[in-house]
Order: structure tokens, then C-alpha cells, then sequence
């Protein structure tokens, strides 16, 4: 809310961001601080969430692969290849996404 006060603002409106906030806070409340959280907020649960179901698709997969039962610990080796896979998947899918916005 701040950054986007200040770049729409006319040249001296504000001295700095801290007297962006202050103005802002006197004018709206302090919660006006807060707007357009939602969101950005809401995309980050639903990016969240692609990264846990794709690190756990790619653990059980691995997993039945490899014939390790799901009370074992899996490798560190393993472990790097599931974050890997859950970053490619999050980059293939989230990418555009990105682009787009």
C-alpha cells in the first residue's frame, strides 16, 4: 500500500515511506495499512499448496520406486530429488502464472 502511495503520489507529497505510513494512518486508520492484503495472501496459500502436493506426489512416488515403507526416513539423495521435482513442477505451473500478473 505504501510503495504504490508513493509512486502515484505527486512529486513532495511525501517526504519518505515512513511519512507516507504516518499520513496514511492518520487519514484512514491504521489498519488502511493493510489493504489489498487479501490477495496476495490467498495466492500464497494456493502456491503452498501446489508445493506440498507436488513434494508429496514425487515422495510416494519415489517411495513405490524404491520399495521404502512409509515409516522410514528417505535419503538426503531422496529428499533433493523431490525438491527438485517440486520445484520443476512449481516452475511449469507457476511461471505463467507469474508472466501473466
Amino acid at each position: 500500500t505504501i510503495k504504490t502511495l508513493m509512486q502515484n503520489s505527486k512529486p513532495g507529497e511525501f517526504k519518505n515511506s515512513l511519512d507516507c505510513m504516518n499520513q496514511l494512518m492518520k487519514k484512514e486508520g491504521t489498519f488502511a495499512v493493510y489493504k489489498g492484503v487479501k490477495a496476495p495472501m490467498t495466492g500464497v496459500g494456493a502456491v503452498f499448496a501446489i508445493y506440498f502436493f507436488a513434494y508429496d506426489t514425487t515422495e510416494k512416488a519415489l517411495r513405490s520406486y524404491k520399495g521404502i515403507k512409509p515409516e522410514q526416513n528417505i535419503s538426503l539423495a531422496d529428499c533433493l530429488i523431490c525438491g527438485g521435482a517440486t520445484g520443476l513442477f512449481g516452475s511449469i505451473i507457476l511461471g505463467p502464472a507469474e508472466l501473466i500478473k
